[in-house]
């Protein structure tokens, strides 16, 4: 998975991290770039605080 996203274009430590989530019920960040990259490759809830 963090591959894949790492292909399409997202940082790499961030796919790890957000793939390393993947039991959470949701995932929190300061990068904005990031949230709105992770919102259109999947449906998991995150939000930049």
């Amino acid at each position: 998975m963090a591959l894949d996203w790492y292909e399409q274009g997202m940082d790499f430590a961030d796919a790890l991290h957000l793939a390393s989530s993947a039991k959470a019920v949701g995932f929190a960040t300061f990068d904005e770039k990031l949230v709105k990259f992770a919102r259109r490759l999947q449906a998991k809830r995150i939000v930049a605080v």
